[in-house]
């Protein structure tokens, strides 16, 4: 996956961005709603602003055209959201193209983006799994004490 040139500024974010509706409800005649996922995870919309100088407007408008085909690809960037937070990899796309204006030397360009994948959490068991752990030959290690944390799976507990 392409990465945020390291040469550019990080955004400047507008967190007041929200998850969107991650569900679907479609309204049948003779039955109850039916709903369905949108997305397999939360996407997030956020304002963000760049200032370039013009050797950074080179690079980003480059890295804009021809990298992620005028917006239409993912990139991953560094970001720090929520808001305060660590700076975190996050996978992005642009929204609806950007806007550019040049005034007192500097390239101030805004755009939305799109935040599709938020950083994965710590691998944790859902309601009704249970823990299973593999030995480095693929065998049942269930009963072993020299199970590392790398080797934790989770399977239905049937």
């Amino acid at each position: 996956m392409t990465s945020w040139p390291a040469s550019l500024p990080l955004p400047l974010l507008d967190h007041g961005g929200a998850p969107r509706p991650a569900t679907l409800f479609s309204p049948l005649e003779n039955a109850r709603i039916q709903r369905r996922n949108r997305f397999q995870a939360a996407v997030i919309g956020l304002s963000a602003r760049w200032v370039f100088d013009l050797t950074q407007y080179d690079i980003w408008e480059d890295f804009f055209t021809t990298t992620i085909d005028n917006g239409a690809s993912q990139f991953q960037i560094e970001l720090r959201h929520p808001k305060n937070s660590e700076l975190t990899l996050w996978v992005c796309r642009i929204i609806g193209g950007c806007s550019a204006t040049y005034q007192d030397g500097n390239w101030e360009v805004q755009a939305e983006l799109e935040l599709i994948q938020a950083p994965l959490a710590e691998a944790s068991p859902l309601l009704g799994w249970t823990p299973f752990y593999v030995d480095n030959d693929g065998n049942d290690a269930n009963d072993s004490p020299f199970v590392g944390a790398d080797d934790l799976l989770f399977c239905v507990k049937l």
